[in-house]
C-alpha cells in the first residue's frame, strides 16, 4: 500500500503481482515503523525471529524504542506450499 487513507475523498487503487517463493515473508508497515526503525534494523529483527508474532512484536518495539511517534502498523505474510492458482488480476478479470 503506498496511497494514504483519510487523506482524500478517493484513494487510488493500485495493485501488482509479484513472483513468490515457499517461505519468502512480506512485510506490509506503516511509517510509524519505518521512519523509526533502519531497514538494516528491521532485516535484523526479522532474521533473529523466525514467528511471525513475535517477529512483529520485536518490530513494534523496536520503533516504540526508536521513539514511537506515530502509529505503528506491522502486518508479516509467509509464503507457503500451495496449489499452482491463477494470479490475483487473471481471477480479478476472469481470465
Amino acid at each position: 500500500m503506498t496511497r494514504a487513507l483519510g487523506v482524500e475523498d478517493a484513494v487510488l487503487l493500485e495493485t501488482n503481482e509479484h513472483r513468490t517463493e515457499v517461505g519468502d515473508i512480506y512485510l506490509m508497515c506503516s511509517d510509524g515503523l519505518s521512519d523509526m526503525v533502519s531497514d538494516e534494523g528491521i532485516a535484523a529483527i526479522m532474521r533473529e525471529n523466525s514467528d511471525l508474532d513475535a517477529m512483529a512484536k520485536a518490530l513494534v518495539e523496536a520503533a516504540n524504542a526508536g521513539g514511537g511517534r506515530d502509529n505503528i502498523s506491522v502486518v508479516l505474510t509467509q509464503a507457503k506450499e500451495g496449489h499452482n492458482k491463477r494470479g490475483f488480476m487473471s481471477r480479478l478479470l476472469g481470465k
